[in-house]
């Protein structure tokens, strides 16, 4: 198996890589099995990573083994395992072979030798013995590996069983081969000089003298390890400085053209060539990014000298590299890199460097004001990069670029061409894992209204975070991205689910990680509509933030605002806001100003601030942002709707609603947790267009998807999830369809909601309705009743919310249950608020409207309880009692004609109401109709 390359984010924590590197170890693997790291004191002292290595010790399967071999004790990281009995030391004499061992080694390699006699000459040290039953036919007592250390035992032995044995020339081959860690039979000819040197290898090889010949075409030879370092120990006590300079420069030059350039440069670096050095560093810095090697191309940058370090090309390899790790000193590097290419004219160079800036100064987060001193590079040269692009440089080019160009010139027309290039790129290797390519891209897709793509890039996000091996830096930033664009367009149980998922993730993590995973908390929670879990979160992050950080000021100022809105604390929100603008405006990020800005313009609006709310929504417009944010479209247009409608200027708030709707359909746009989280902004603009036949199926569509409860002057076009009619007929309709009749047992529960009817639907008690409704029952009983009927009542609606129980009383819930009888008391009280001055068109219109809900009597039909005979009786009185007011005003208004055509048709549906019979007669008589009066009253009598 092939385990993954470092990315940057995993380079910002290694130990937390190894741990899921032991991880996939563990899924991959079939168990048992044993993992061995052989050689661990080369690491030298690298803390992180025996950090991590002890990390995973405690998640290793019970059937899995690490094996950690080492010439030197265990370091630091290791003391809890070893405490925990997690890892157990066996020291060097432990492993040491008794005689019984030794024996079976013997056996192994069929020799017949005595095991006492061979354990004795190399006091038990197993590597001692391997070494000497594979140079020697017989054991020579005399010659004993004891004493010294075992680097110096075995050094010996090597001088004495190879190097006294062989000719000086043939010596030399070999420790010139010694620099190259392996060799082709061509490849150690060219570095000895000397034809013999491939037999030579092919004979060593053949004696198994500490040296393997590996098949392929052609073979290769390696020496073992530790023979190796001797031939190269030596090499350093026979050559001259030079000489063996001469013979490192040698050994780099052959393994660059064997495709080396790690092995070479380690002889470079060895060998101080660093003009060589650097240009090799030049030449490969491009590959190793791309294999996401940059903890190589890092150690190489830093072996050279401070001087070399300090040049532009340095630097900016440099810089990159530490992008992820130290922001804040990469980009001093990459200012020093920018000044250096600038000196030199090399704009490639500039522009690589002032994107890598943009990067840093991006993650940072604090200021984006930073960038506009590297934008005009960025502009200039873009056009030249796009010609002559490449893979190999966009993955390191394309995330800074990006990033500078929707954040700051969000309009420029480059900026669709970098989006398009980058939508590509994701689908490269490593292209997803660019810290902010993805962020970048998302956000530019959602602003401009480009939501089919968003939709494909949002796939491409569930399914990165759904891998195993993901860095925690890399996961959470791709939620944030997620919680984001979910939030603002209104998918909140997914926004909510991958914000709990990103605090889950940094419960361990530093303070700025537990702040970022808790803002993207609280804009789901405020999405969500959920007041108690957005404070809860906004209370956490408080303290976690950095005051001095516009950035961070910003993003909180306008989250406690959309909070204090969501309570309806509107003076306070408003405050909020125009803090909110002010950091917006210092952050140097154009999207939290506007968005400051339409908080702001909101939230004096619910104060009645109304001209700082215009003043807030012209800038808003005016901005630099709004221009080609097509979301702000939506959103500064719903916020005019609203603000127009609480100014009285119907006109200007239709507009407003017909282009809000506009824009949301074209673009894909339907939610905000802003206008959403403010009152009941949202129900009284969707009943406006209803009313107003604006785009009714949007209208709809959104009532219906985020459950928009109704306003209180909501029309019968208001898609009510419950409707019930009792002027006439009874029904009921549940989501526009005609329940189905009721059965027997079905009864109890629809005479409880005629009685609630009849009694006003609005805090009923319970103890009335028990008492009419069972009047036999004593008290627990008749409330045992109660609860059942009301229990089924609910079921029969589809919800508990539809008929509210509180305090002892029941209500129908006013935002989902539309009545007719409600509906015609709105009807009547808007006919009795009519002038004196009403003109017959008005007039006509509300008769029409109060006579087309008033279809007959209250419930005709029913059983007469003394509740529901009150309730027919009162509505009757006040239906007959407004017309002949509506009537009255017309005639004193010098209109008969129309009055009598209002009595005309009261008198049709009421023929016992004599008061309008009256009316009816005076009025015709008025018209010099005295026919058509004596029929009226004919027909009265």
């Amino acid at each position: 198996m092939r385990l993954p390359l470092p990315s940057a984010d995993d380079l910002r924590d290694v130990p937390a890589f190894i741990r899921r590197c032991f991880r996939r170890l563990a899924l991959t693997l079939d168990a048992p099995w044993a993992l061995v790291l052989d050689n661990m004191q080369e690491l030298g002292a690298a803390p992180l990573f025996h950090a991590g290595i002890a990390a995973a010790l405690a998640e290793l399967p019970e059937s899995a083994r690490l094996i950690i071999i080492s010439r030197e004790p265990p370091a630091p990281a290791y003391a809890r395992a070893l405490a925990a009995q997690q890892l157990a030391l066996i020291e060097a004499p432990a492993l040491r072979f008794n005689d019984l061992e030794t024996g079976e080694l013997v056996r192994l390699h069929e020799r017949d030798w005595p095991a006492s006699a061979l354990c004795q000459a190399t006091d038990g040290w197993a590597a001692a013995m391997i070494l000497l039953l594979a140079a020697r036919r017989e054991l020579d007592p005399d010659a004993a590996l004891q004493g010294d250390t075992a680097r110096d035992r075995l050094f010996a032995f090597f001088a004495s069983e190879v190097m006294e044995k062989m000719a000086p020339p043939d010596a030399l081959a070999l420790m010139h081969v010694a620099f190259l860690p392996s060799a082709t039979a061509a490849m150690a000819v060219a570095i000895s000089g000397d034809a013999r040197t491939a037999a030579l290898l092919a004979d060593l090889a053949r004696r198994s003298l500490f040296t393997e010949r590996r098949a392929g075409s052609p073979p290769v030879y390696t020496f073992h390890a530790l023979f190796g370092e001797f031939l190269r120990a030596r090499a350093a006590q026979w050559l001259d400085p030079q000489a063996l300079r001469a013979v490192r420069l040698h050994a780099a030059q052959i393994l660059l053209d064997h495709d080396q350039a790690d092995a070479a440069m380690a002889q470079l670096i060895e060998a101080q060539a660093w003009i060589d050095a650097l240009e090799l560093l030049i030449a490969q810095a491009g590959h190793l990014v791309a294999q996401g090697r940059t903890a190589t191309l890092r150690g190489w940058i830093l072996a050279l000298p401070p001087a070399f370090q300090a040049g532009a090309q340095a630097s900016y390899w440099l810089g990159y590299c530490e992008l992820a790790s130290q922001p804040g000193d990469a980009l001093h590097h990459l200012e020093r890199a920018y000044l250096g290419f600038t000196l030199a004219a090399d704009a490639r160079g500039a522009f690589d460097a002032a994107a890598a800036a943009a990067d840093a100064i991006i993650f940072l987060g604090a200021n984006l004001d930073a960038l506009a001193p590297w934008m005009s590079q960025l502009v200039a040269y873009a056009p030249t990069y796009l010609a002559q692009r490449n893979v190999a440089s966009d993955l390191r080019v394309l995330p800074g670029l990006l990033a500078a160009f929707v954040h700051r010139e969000t309009a420029h027309p480059l900026t669709a061409d970098l989006a398009d290039l980058a939508e590509r790129l994701i689908e490269e290797p490593l292209g997803a894992s660019q810290r902010i390519l993805l962020g970048s891209l998302a956000f530019y897709l959602l602003w401009t209204g480009q939501t089919l793509r968003l939709d494909r890039i949002m796939i491409k996000i569930d399914r990165l975070c759904s891998e195993q091996d993901v860095a925690p830096a890399t996961l959470l930033r791709w939620y944030g991205v997620g919680v984001l664009v979910r939030s603002l367009r209104g998918q909140v149980d997914e926004a909510l689910q991958q914000a709990r998922a990103a605090l889950a993730l940094v419960e361990q993590g530093g303070a700025p990680l537990r702040a970022k995973a808790g803002l993207m908390m609280v804009l789901a929670a405020v999405a969500a509509r959920d007041a108690e879990l957005a404070r809860t979160h906004l209370n956490n992050v408080a303290g976690l933030l950095d005051p001095a950080n516009p950035i961070d000021a910003t993003i909180y100022e306008f989250q406690r605002g959309m909070l204090l809105l969501l309570d309806g604390d509107w003076d306070r929100a408003a405050q909020l806001m125009r803090a909110a603008v002010a950091s917006g405006r210092a952050s140097g990020w154009p999207l939290r100003e506007h968005i400051a800005l339409l908080g702001q313009a909101l939230a004096a609006t619910q104060a009645g601030a109304l001209l700082e709310a215009e003043d807030a929504l012209r800038a808003a417009l005016a901005h630099r942002f709004y221009a080609v944010c097509r979301w702000h479209h939506w959103i500064a247009a719903l916020i005019e709707a609203h603000l127009a409608q609480r100014r009285g200027d119907q006109g200007r708030c239709l507009d407003a609603i017909a282009r809000a709707f506009a824009t949301g359909r074209t673009y894909g746009y339907d939610f905000g947790p802003l206008p959403y989280c403010c009152g009941d902004m949202m129900s009284q603009i969707a009943s406006l267009a209803l009313e107003h036949g604006i785009d009714p199926p949007f209208a709809r569509q959104i009532i219906r998807r985020y459950a928009l409860p109704a306003p209180a002057n909501a029309s019968q076009q208001w898609p009510w999830p419950i409707r019930i009619r009792t002027l006439g007929r009874f029904s009921i309709e549940r989501d526009g369809v005609a329940a189905s009749a009721a059965r027997k047992e079905s009864r109890k529960p629809l005479e409880l909601l005629k009685l609630v009817l009849a009694l006003g639907a609005e805090a009923v008690p319970v103890n009335h309705l028990c008492a009419a409704l069972w009047p036999e029952a004593p008290g627990d009983a008749a409330r045992n009743s109660f609860d059942n009927a009301l229990h089924r009542l609910r079921k029969q609606l589809g919800g508990d919310h539809h008929v509210v129980l509180n305090g002892g009383s029941v209500s129908l819930n006013p935002a989902t249950c539309w009545t007719d009888v409600a509906a015609l008391e709105a009807s009547l009280a808007r006919i009795s608020g009519v002038g004196p001055t009403v003109d017959m068109a008005q007039a006509l219109a509300l008769f029409d409207e109060a006579v087309a809900l008033y279809q007959g009597d209250f419930l005709a039909g029913e059983d007469e309880s003394p509740d529901l005979l009150m309730a027919r009786t009162r509505l009757q009185a006040r239906f007959t009692r407004q017309m002949g007011v509506l009537g009255a005003k017309l005639e004193a208004n010098g209109q008969t004609a129309a009055a009598v055509l209002i009595y005309q048709r009261v008198v049709e549906q009421q023929p016992l109401a004599e008061d309008i019979y009256r009316r009816l007669i005076t009025g015709l008589l008025a018209l010099g109709q005295r026919a058509e009066a004596y029929e009226a009253y004919r027909r009265c009598r």
